[in-house]
């Protein structure tokens, strides 16, 4: 459970926020005994990007499938799902903030939408921007505590899904992670997502910024050490293409590891 927030006076049309459950949960095939990857998907750091969530049920949605592509992924790969990272900013997002009130008049812009409460009282604005403190905001250091406990401290994949930009488009701090087998199947499942980096000259600095950025975190010594961290963040679609998105993203990762048989060494679905 988060800790809430209770009214806050500069803002008197926010709601109070009650302690809000924090969901997680794993999909995998429990009999099967291959050595397995481990998959990390999370979604809403932001607290009005709700159309990434429609990205991750579309994950999910086959994930959980009798499709033989989902049965295999099971069979060879954790899941590891974290629907929303930012769940008292989302309630607030939900009951009543208005649009005019998240206007921060110093910056001239709606940033304050971007966080949460506590986060906002502490003068941050931005929740992908935070991941490398420590015992300073709750729901990050709860989500960082349980990550490790429920990895292990290690994991292959770690989506990261945000909300809707004009130009869709995928992007990793690791250059490996843009060019390999993965990247090259999520490219021909979705030839109109753009990927950033140097290759297609968009968002070049993928990899810049501060430490706190999630998929920076996770891929340090200080975070999961995950091998192949993305970012992704659809475009301007309708739920339905927003749901194929995301079964496209975990077609590709089956395109990428195959059907691999029982006892396989994780460096070969990797390979």
């Amino acid at each position: 459970m988060t800790n809430g927030w209770p009214r806050n006076g500069d803002y008197p049309d926010d709601p109070v926020i009650p302690r809000q459950k924090v969901i997680a949960y794993r999909i995998t095939d429990s009999k099967s005994r291959s050595a397995k990857i481990k998959v990390m998907l999370a979604c809403g750091q932001h607290a009005f990007e709700f159309t990434g969530n429609w990205v991750l049920e579309g994950m999910v949605d086959f994930l959980v499938s009798d499709d033989p592509r989902a049965i295999a992924l099971r069979q060879n790969a954790e899941f590891f799902v974290y629907p929303d990272l930012n769940p008292d900013g989302r309630y607030q997002a939900i009951h009543g903030l208005a649009f005019q009130a998240a206007q921060d008049p110093n910056v001239g812009t709606n940033l304050r939408m971007r966080g949460n409460p506590e986060i906002y009282a502490a003068g941050e604005r931005d929740h992908n921007r935070l991941w490398e403190t420590n015992g300073k905001f709750s729901t990050i250091d709860l989500f960082k505590a349980t990550w490790l406990k429920d990895t292990g401290g290690e994991a292959e994949y770690f989506w990261d899904i945000h909300g809707p930009q004009q130009t869709g488009n995928w992007r990793t701090p690791r250059a490996e992670a843009r060019t390999n087998r993965y990247a090259e199947a999520l490219m021909q499942r979705e030839p109109e997502v753009i990927r950033c980096g140097p290759e297609s000259g968009f968002k070049v600095k993928v990899a810049a910024g501060p430490p706190g950025k999630l998929m920076l975190y996770a891929m340090s010594g200080q975070g999961l050490r995950v091998r192949y961290p993305y970012i992704y963040e659809p475009g301007g679609w309708t739920m339905e293409r927003l749901f194929d998105s995301g079964r496209n993203l975990m077609l590709a990762l089956y395109d990428a590891i195959g059907d691999r048989k029982s006892g396989a060494a994780n460096a070969s679905l990797l390979a």
